[in-house]
């Protein structure tokens, strides 16, 4: 899944280039945190199946990813045209934070009950 996120992140990122230049900043951001919502929410429902969870949590949340990550990219760039590294660093800080809040949202709605992936079904963990 892995894989899959960061070659449609990858994707992402060029098409949100392209809006960014079309919509501007604020509505490229909007959109980027709406696809990766809606891919978020889908990941809920499509649990049983591998492929529709792969589309909805690997896909289409890392087109979201990548589109909504253009804008605070080139805003920090414009804002700080002398010291492009520093900007790039605090919106990378910024974006790699979100990991930390959203990898518990990610196992509430993929392992709820936080169960050992090495434990078999049929052993109940808690004896």
């Amino acid at each position: 899944m892995s894989s899959v996120f960061l070659i449609f992140q990858a994707i992402g990122i060029n098409v949100g280039g392209q809006v960014y230049k079309v919509l501007g900043p604020r509505l490229t951001a909007l959109v980027g945190g709406w696809l990766f919502s809606v891919g978020v929410t889908l990941t809920y429902f499509t649990l049983d199946s591998f492929y529709l969870s792969l589309l909805t949590n690997s896909a289409l949340t890392a087109l979201g990813a990548g589109i909504g990550y253009t804008a605070p990219i080139a805003c920090a760039y414009t804002w700080l045209p002398e010291r492009t590294g520093l900007a790039a660093g605090i919106v990378l800080s910024g974006y790699g934070a979100g990991a930390l809040v959203f990898d518990q949202v990610q196992t509430f709605f993929i392992n709820p009950g936080n169960l050992d992936p090495t434990v078999p079904d049929d052993i109940d963990p808690s004896e």
